[in-house]
């Protein structure tokens, strides 16, 4: 009997015949050639069949690769890269390794949720086991249906994070709303959100699951829920009087980088943020957490993307309240000072306004996660 090398020498060289017919027979044979002994994972022999399975699968059929995707699903030993390759097919091929495979780890489903397709991210969210990491890049990249499934899937790991932004996402899909109340572990609090906005049957169902808490679990939730939508409508009544009294500016005044600096240096920092948050096409919320963060590099990037002059920014960054940072440094030493000042301009023209902007437009991604993420630490 030929070994298991010999026999994958002579189908490698059978590997180069060009009819399809002949390369989706070659996959089988190699295929089970591969399961029915396979070899170790550090040796020679595991390597080759891995590289041979790669190439006959670009040179087949996609109905020979959704056979392939079936057959190495449930294959713990499958090559990691083949297996790869196959989920990040057509939805036919890669749905059996998404849904089944052990083979992929979080990183790789991470990057296929956020690079593939719809149906890619609901094949993963319906997995057996889905970490909190992946659950999160569901939230984030999936469609309403997506991360419906995922909030329905009880084997997935669905962190405060996550059930955060789907209560706020529910407010607009019925089927989240379904889902979350339908789930068994989701927070009280957010089910309290709910109450106003889904339909009687939801309502009674939501009911039910009170009845069951203690009076104490009940009452925090009630009150946990009510001060975030009190917070919430404080700050959307502050922002939009903040928006007012920026159109009475503008009446007199174009929105653009001298008026923002005149609002820091009146210490209208909520104004300043709305302004620019407009000027800069992002979120006020996006804006905010740059002002807050230790470097400059979130107000830099909003900055350069929407035109604003390198002297305008240093000014803005020096009046922001990293400025204390900076007039602080070294004990007001004013080298110091110079230094960090320095550092700023060079790194403003460092970076181009190309990527800026793509640095932007990924931030505009991540900015709805952020601020949910700061809801749930809040709670």
């Amino acid at each position: 009997m030929k070994k298991p090398s010999q026999n994958l020498q002579r189908l490698a060289a059978l590997s180069q015949e060009t009819s399809p017919e002949s390369r989706r027979q070659i996959l089988r044979d190699v295929t089970d050639l591969f399961v029915e002994e396979i070899p170790s994972q550090n040796s020679t022999v595991y390597a080759e069949f891995d590289a041979l399975l790669q190439t006959l699968a670009k040179k087949v059929d996609e109905h020979a690769r959704a056979t392939l995707s079936e057959r190495l699903a449930d294959c713990a030993e499958a090559p990691h890269e083949l297996v790869l390759q196959l989920a990040m097919d057509a939805i036919e091929v890669a749905g059996p390794i998404l849904l089944r495979s052990s083979v992929l780890n979080d990183d790789d489903l991470v990057n296929i949720v956020e690079n593939q397709t719809q149906e890619h991210i609901r094949a993963i969210a319906e997995r057996e086991s889905v970490s909190e990491e992946v659950s999160r890049a569901i939230a984030v990249k999936g469609d309403d249906t997506s991360l419906s499934r995922l909030i329905l899937n009880e084997g997935a790991k669905v962190d405060r994070f996550t059930f955060e932004i789907a209560t706020e996402r529910a407010e607009h899909s019925p089927m989240i709303q379904g889902s979350l109340v339908r789930r068994s572990n989701t927070p009280a609090d957010l089910l309290a959100d709910l109450i106003p906005i889904v339909e009687s049957a939801l309502r009674e169902q939501i009911v039910e699951r009170f009845e069951g808490l203690k009076p104490a679990v009940l009452e925090a939730a009630l009150a946990a829920s009510h001060e975030r939508l009190a917070k919430r409508l404080l700050e959307e009544s502050e922002v939009e009087a903040a928006r007012q009294r920026l159109d009475v500016l503008r009446v007199r005044h174009a929105l653009d980088a001298s008026l923002l600096i005149s609002l820091l240096k009146q210490d209208k920092i909520l104004d300043f943020q709305v302004g620019f948050a407009e000027l800069a096409g992002v979120s006020t919320h996006a804006v905010k957490r740059a002002m807050e963060h230790d470097s400059p590099d979130g107000l830099l990037l909003f900055c350069k993307s929407s035109g604003i002059k390198k002297a305008d920014f240093l000014m803005m960054a020096g009046l922001t309240n990293r400025a204390a940072l900076v007039k602080n440094a070294a004990h007001e030493d004013l080298d110091s000072r110079f230094n960090a000042i320095r550092d700023m301009a060079r790194v403003y023209d460092a970076i181009t306004v190309e990527s800026a902007q793509r640095a932007v437009r990924f931030m505009k991604v991540r900015d709805h996660v952020v601020q949910n993420a700061d809801k749930g630490v809040a709670a």
